[in-house]
């Protein structure tokens, strides 16, 4: 969820703006959210709003995307490096 809003920035405000792609990898990268994952959970468990089972759910949801998230974004961003370098070696 708080990936959307950084790619959407990243799109219209980044200073040079970087292209979809570039903007993709930052988004990805701002997607991760274990710490405050843990920190809402632990608080729901305490105020007995969440059962321990769902918290772990959760806390595993977020450990997932602090792996899977960067290693998409690494990923993309390589791509999109090897499409410049394409691009330019194509225009000599």
């Amino acid at each position: 969820m708080r990936g959307l809003p950084v790619f959407l920035s990243s799109l219209a405000l980044g200073r040079p703006r970087p292209g979809p792609r570039a903007s993709l990898g930052i988004g990805l990268f701002a997607a991760t959210g274990l710490p405050i994952i843990v920190a809402v959970t632990t608080v729901s468990v305490d105020a007995g709003q969440v059962t321990p089972e769902n918290a772990s759910l959760l806390v595993s949801a977020g450990a997932a995307t602090v792996l899977l998230c960067p290693l998409l974004a690494m990923l993309v961003l390589q791509r999109d490096d090897t499409e410049r370098r394409d691009f330019q070696s194509s225009g000599d």
